[in-house]
């Protein structure tokens, strides 16, 4: 298994109200070096106000300090979540992969993705 040695916790705030937050977890292993997953959450009330979008930039501003050219999905995102698949491509994600029927919706298997990145140039 990775060990992840350090990481960091983004925090968005709107009117002194936490509005969302990205983690930044940072591969420790050399062979996975220059790596980095993310998991992210926004509260609704900020959906469409550009708070997941700033938590995405500014988490690549950390990258780029840190000479980390790749970020990752930390968890596979449900092929259902329209919404959610729309903005990752606007940040610039691909799919990688897909998780066949890993997921419960509605009472249904449904697909999952495997989204990632690159953020700045290969080392």
């Amino acid at each position: 298994n990775e060990k992840f040695e350090n990481s960091l916790m983004l925090v968005a705030f709107v009117d002194k109200i936490i509005a969302g937050a990205i983690r930044l977890e940072f591969y420790s292993k050399k062979k996975t070096a220059k790596r980095a997953k993310f998991g992210m959450y926004v509260d609704s009330v900020f959906w469409s106000k550009g708070v997941a979008s700033a938590l995405i930039k500014r988490a690549e501003f950390e990258l780029a300090k840190r000479k980390i050219y790749r970020l990752e999905a930390n968890d596979i995102v449900f092929s259902t979540n329209k919404r959610g698949l729309a903005f990752y491509k606007k940040q610039g994600f691909k799919i990688e992969g897909v998780a066949k029927k890993a997921l419960l919706f509605d009472g249904k298997r449904v697909d999952g993705f495997y989204l990632a990145k690159e953020v700045g140039v290969v080392v």
